[in-house]
């Protein structure tokens, strides 16, 4: 053990050389206990493999690798490691070791934790330290002189008088945006071509206007195909008369015949009777509907 070590720490190392052969004994697989050691860095890899590959090839020389890897541990921190809860859970016969060296673990740790607490004491009393110190409290200083400056200039832009002429300079702007939006408005009502004014009409001029449309309308619907409608209309008034003499020549030649010719053609000459009938009275409802369409009521002459 190295010289500076206070009693506390001898005492654990003394206890822990003791224990050292019963802790290896109760050591029965290597894990977790192997590879705790190697993933803390408290033993390194090539011992790890060392170790591992002896014990698999070896089974019987386990507890001796075991040992002389607890010859390895030689820091506080590292011992405490060796009773750690995992450690504890799958080796339970370590746990009388572990209460055995708590107290004086404790002890050892409490002991490095004052011994480390007194060198930094040492350290910052160091002339070094010292001028270090008073650099810093010196540009702290100097950073709380330069806030209260700042704060004071602050105070001073927030007196009566500015809050005046932030107002006119304020004013001042919004005049100068305002003209130009004038100044911009002008040109472009300027750009566009002149057009008439719009003069809205009355409610009386809108009833008119819409009367005038109805008739427009009207007058496209009926008088404004007239001339197509009156060609249509001397187009079947002709074949309407056509019709109307061939019936009365079948009513001729059916008069004319004899009985028995009679007999035989009725038939034929009753369905072509009935076609001219049906086909005059299509004529007729298209007639009518051209002569309504038109407005007039009855059939011209």
């Amino acid at each position: 053990m190295s010289a500076p070590n206070s009693h506390a720490e001898d005492d654990i190392w003394k206890l822990f050389k003791a224990k050292k052969i019963l802790i290896a004994s109760e050591i029965y697989v290597l894990f977790p206990f192997l590879h705790g050691l190697r993933d803390e860095e408290i033993i390194s890899e090539e011992v790890f493999k060392e170790c591992k590959e002896k014990v698999d090839a070896n089974p019987d020389v386990m507890h001796e690798e075991i040992y002389n890897v607890l010859e390895r541990i030689n820091s506080v921190p590292a011992l405490r490691k060796l009773f750690c809860k995992e450690n504890l859970d799958v080796y339970p016969h370590l746990k009388s070791i572990y209460e055995d060296l708590e107290n004086a673990l404790q002890k050892a740790e409490n002991s490095i934790e004052q011994r480390s607490i007194k060198g930094h004491q040492t350290k910052d009393s160091s002339p070094e330290t010292s001028a270090r110190k008073r650099s810093l409290q010196k540009a702290e200083n100097s950073s709380a002189s330069e806030q209260r400056i700042k704060k004071a200039r602050q105070k001073k832009g927030s007196s009566p008088e500015t809050p005046a002429r932030k107002w006119l300079f304020q004013k001042t702007e919004n005049r100068s945006a305002s003209e130009q939006r004038s100044k911009k408005a002008q040109q472009t009502k300027d750009s566009r071509p002149v057009t008439p004014a719009r003069k809205w009409p009355s409610s009386l001029g809108c009833a008119i206007l819409s009367g005038q449309r109805r008739m427009e309308q009207r007058y496209l619907k009926t008088l404004g195909k007239l001339p197509d409608l009156q060609v249509k209309l001397d187009d079947i008034q002709g074949h309407l008369h056509g019709l109307q003499k061939q019936q009365k020549c079948l009513l001729v030649s059916l008069n004319c015949c004899n009985q028995s010719d009679r007999d035989l053609e009725v038939a034929g000459l009753q369905n072509q009777m009935d076609d001219i009938i049906s086909h005059q009275q299509v004529l007729q409802t298209s007639m009518l509907q051209i002569l309504g369409e038109l407005g007039v009521e009855k059939p011209l002459p």
